[in-house]
């Protein structure tokens, strides 16, 4: 089974994800016949930032933390998730992740992205009786530990799959097949565990214009833009724009983008020889006093005291 292993890089720092206009990610896991794909990754804060751009796909995704921490943003919940942990993001929910604040310096996980109708075909009864439910459940995240024997299960199963995609040299898609199905025998069977209120119209619209306004946001943020460019982008009012972050990402529009401005000034920070005055401009920061104090307030130190504790790690 072949397995990948992702290493593309933006100058940002986050992996590079091609999305279209809705923030769909635009490449497609597996292939037509066996929409399967599993990926071994490595986050190292170091010498990247380590994040995940915020994006959707119809597949579900299945994360396995192997060492460190990771922390994931799915709809409209925030989940830490350490060594050991799973989770599933469900399918058509925009979600990002990343080291930003996990609270460690490295993380080693595995991802499994499949589409549904490789539980069942989707005209089927089985389809209709056990893998609707759950993904019709309002969950946009489900985090697995080991503390309820279900959920370890799912872990284990989970485990059972890495172990197929890096060994597996005799019929692999089937092996796959089998754990994936017994991986959904335990979602089918506790779906009234992680059940939530269903997404309405409102939601889904709200999503969209979210996903429009970030959007603006990454293109622009070098840029002088104000809570009403950014609201502009999607053709709302700043207090529906307000609301929309709110609920999608517990900050305001300004908040979102003066955190995606550091997060791009840390990775200059790591990955240049720029001075600070100039990165902070670059990223587009009027004031450099008012860049040290946000950096020092999200990150703990200020910006040369970070660059000073990176010089000292890479000795």
């Amino acid at each position: 089974m072949q397995m990948e292993l992702i290493q593309n890089v933006t100058n940002d720092g986050e992996w590079l994800i091609a999305t279209d206009d809705t923030m769909r990610e635009i490449r497609s896991h597996g292939t037509g016949d066996f929409p399967f794909q599993c990926y071994s990754e490595l986050f190292d804060w170091r010498y990247n930032i380590g994040d995940i751009g915020w994006h959707w796909h119809r597949e579900l995704e299945f994360v396995l933390v192997q060492e460190g921490a990771i922390e994931y943003q799915a709809g409209d919940r925030v989940v830490s998730l350490k060594k050991g942990d799973c989770a599933m993001i469900n399918s058509g929910v925009i979600h990002h992740g990343g080291m930003h604040n996990a609270g460690e310096k490295w993380c080693r996980f595995i991802n499994f992205l499949f589409l549904p109708e490789l539980v069942a075909p989707g005209n089927s009864a089985i389809y209709r009786k056990y893998v609707e439910p759950a993904l019709d459940s309002g969950a946009d995240v489900i985090v697995f530990n080991r503390d309820i024997p279900w959920r370890k299960r799912i872990c284990e199963w989970l485990e059972n799959l890495w172990n197929i995609c890096r060994t597996a040299e005799s019929m692999p898609e089937l092996q796959i097949h089998i754990n994936v199905c017994n991986l959904w025998l335990e979602l089918a069977a506790h779906v009234n565990e992680y059940r939530e209120q269903p997404k309405t119209d409102r939601n889904i619209v709200m999503q969209a214009r979210l996903r429009k306004m970030m959007q603006f946001v990454w293109e622009n943020y070098t840029e002088r833009i104000s809570a009403d460019d950014i609201a502009g982008a999607a053709n709302i009012s700043q207090s529906a724009a307000l609301r929309c972050f709110r609920a999608g990402t517990n900050m305001s529009p300004v908040e979102y983008l003066n955190d995606y401005r550091l997060r791009c000034a840390k990775e200059k920070l790591l990955t240049t020889h720029s001075m600070i005055s100039e990165i902070a401009l670059s990223v587009g920061f009027e004031s450099v006093g008012y860049f040290n104090r946000l950096f020092k307030r999200e990150f703990g130190m200020t910006p040369r005291q970070f660059i000073q504790q990176e010089t000292s790690c890479k000795k």
